[in-house]
């Protein structure tokens, strides 16, 4: 009989969950006739709102979180449900009713929700089939603030620079600044809506016992104009001014011309904008460092230095290798660049270690070419040969050449002796390694001229100590030992200008005769006597004047005879130039009686003894 009873009847359910959580709602229906969703119970967990940072008469919001009974099982609510928030405790009140139908989800949001009196509050949220309603943790309700940007970078920051921005808390009317009951914590961003980089750093500080957070160390990833965004819960977000950002290159490498082989030489360059191309007076400056892009050298001496203004210079940096290299200006806060090829040089020269001035078909004295570093230091590697001529300064004429090869960065030319009187000029090049200048040399002259009053007087030049300046002259107005000091030699043109020049000998080492004036002149270098006849002829005149001079060079640590004698009226012994002179008596000093010695000296130059007392 059941059964008949219920026969055509159909009873069925549906799940209006949205899936994946609990079934909250059954739709109940027999046959053609209509159906009814029903709610099945749930319990309401009221997510917990921020204990500090909810603002009077500014709207926040509140959501909740529907959970299958007796467990954390998220379930659905249906739009058959209402649910309202409330006050649940606190000294104000609602601004406004909050009601609200489930949404077939497992959550729901109360948006604008308004207390209107600073307090401590919770909140309720109930609904018809909730086995209980919701109550919000405590939280505070403060009064009224805004977030303002106090501090942004007023000039273009230059990447990868970090800059620094400051938020405060203000008075939304006077904009003064207030300090906050509670920590309020503040976070920056990129406004979306202006550029594309990436802010980084601390994106979060913490408004606490002041009215600002200062956000320092922050960087940006891309060249562009932007602006920030400051929010806090409970604040209106806000936006900063515009922040430009760029980034430095290094440009227009320029190197000093012609630079010596280990000599000091310098690297400038610009500094301009990424952006524009312009030059940038960067502050606080940049450190830029040299490095070698090519050559195959190595750098020493100063490789790096502070821009100024909008230019950098590196001043007193060395490189050790001949011919071209290139150079990398680098910087950790400016994009790199590499200087055009620049041809390193080694210093050429040529001396002569004799007479620059022979008489016809007299031998010449070698001539050394070197090739040395801007410390001094000769070139010992691989020189290609030294190809040398002798040239008539008048016609140009070649009149001598040949070849000769370096060693120890020196190589030795020796002319062959020459038969017409005449000016002439030694010339000496090569190809490798890089030098300056290209082709040195030295004027040589061939004198045609009869030698008179020979052998000449002797002259004893003045003495010098080993690595002292030295400087004596064979000029001046006659004297009883210098009779030439006018030139009113016999034979001569009319005339005082006077032309010197080394007859025979050789001077002490570093020591050099001035041809054009008679002084010689140096640091001696080694010691000895010297003896060498120096010719003096007036300028066109057609005869000379021999001079035998004689010039002693002592050992640094030598001895003078003392400038005061021993005083003979005490009785003792005394030393005087390795003679002991002792009293008359053993007990009696001489006090009447002087006592002369006779010095003989014997010149090993031309044998004449002398005596002096």
């Amino acid at each position: 009989m059941l059964l008949a009873a219920v026969a055509g009847v159909a009873l069925y359910g549906v799940s209006c969950d949205g899936g994946g959580t609990g079934s909250g709602s059954v739709f109940t229906g027999f046959g053609g006739g209509g159906g009814t969703v029903v709610q099945q119970p749930y319990d309401i967990q009221v997510v917990a709102l921020p204990v500090n940072g909810i603002q009077v008469n500014r709207a926040f919001a509140v959501t909740v979180n529907f959970l299958v009974p007796g467990t954390s099982t998220p379930m659905s609510v249906s739009g058959v449900e209402t649910l309202t928030l409330t006050k649940a405790s606190g000294p104000g009140n609602l601004v406004g009713s909050f009601v609200s139908a489930g949404n077939g989800t497992s959550t729901l949001t109360f948006n604008n929700v308004v207390l209107d009196t600073v307090g401590s509050y919770t909140l309720s949220v109930n609904g018809p089939k909730a086995t209980a309603a919701g109550i919000s943790a405590s939280f505070n309700v403060g009064a009224q603030m805004d977030l303002r940007f106090t501090a942004i970078p007023s000039a273009t920051v230059y990447r990868p620079r970090t800059f620094t921005v400051a938020v405060s808390t203000v008075d939304p009317g006077t904009l003064a600044p207030v300090v906050p009951s509670y920590p309020v914590d503040v976070t920056v961003a990129r406004n979306p809506s202006t550029g594309s980089g990436t802010l980084s750093g601390t994106l979060m500080q913490t408004i606490s016992g002041s009215s600002s957070a200062v956000f320092s160390g922050l960087s940006y990833s891309v060249n562009e104009t932007i602006s920030l965004l400051a929010s806090s819960p409970g604040f209106s977000t806000v936006t900063s001014g515009t922040i430009t950002f760029d980034s430095l290159v290094l440009a227009n490498p320029t190197v000093s011309a012609s630079p010596l082989v280990n000599g000091n030489f310098s690297v400038s360059a610009t500094i301009n904008s990424a952006t524009s191309g312009t030059p940038v007076a960067i502050s606080p400056a940049i450190t830029v460092s040299l490095t070698v892009a090519s050559g195959g050298g190595t750098l020493s001496g100063t490789t790096s230095a502070a821009s100024s203004g909008s230019t950098v210079t590196i001043n007193g940096a060395r490189y050790n290798n001949a011919g071209p290299a290139t150079f990398t200006l680098s910087s950790t806060e400016a994009s790199s660049v590499t200087t055009n090829p620049i041809t390193f040089l080694y210093n050429f020269s040529v001396s002569a270690t004799g007479a620059t001035a022979v008489v016809i078909n007299s031998a010449w004295s070698p001539f050394n070419f070197q090739v040395r570093d801007a410390l001094n230091n000769l070139f010992t590697g691989a020189i290609s040969s030294l190809s040398w001529q002798v040239v008539n300064r008048t016609t140009a004429a070649v009149v001598q050449s040949s070849t000769a090869a370096f060693s120890g960065g020196t190589a030795q030319v020796t002319p062959s002796p020459i038969g017409t009187a005449g000016g002439y000029r030694l010339e000496g090049t090569f190809a490798t390694p890089a030098h300056t200048p290209t082709t040195v040399t030295i004027d040589i002259d061939v004198i045609s001229y009869t030698l008179v009053d020979q052998p000449g007087p002797f002259v004893v030049l003045k003495s010098v100590r080993v690595g002292s300046n030295y400087s004596d002259s064979l000029v001046g107005n006659p004297t009883a030992d210098r009779p030439w000091g006018s030139f009113a030699l016999a034979g001569t043109t009319t005339g005082t200008a006077g032309t010197f020049g080394v007859l025979s000998g050789t001077l002490p080492p570093g020591l050099s005769l001035d041809g054009a004036n008679g002084t010689i002149n140096g640091v001696p270098s080694t010691a000895g006597s010297y003896q060498f006849t120096i010719y003096a002829r007036q300028t066109g005149g057609t005869t000379a004047q021999p001079l035998r001079c004689q010039l002693d060079v002592f050992s640094a640590t030598e001895t003078e005879i003392p400038a005061t004698a021993p005083n003979f009226r005490n009785t003792g012994t005394f030393a005087v130039q390795n003679f002991t002179i002792l009293p008359s008596t053993g007990a009696t000093p001489v006090t009447t009686a002087y006592l002369d010695i006779l010095y003989s000296t014997t010149s090993t130059y031309d044998g004449v003894t002398r005596q002096t007392t």
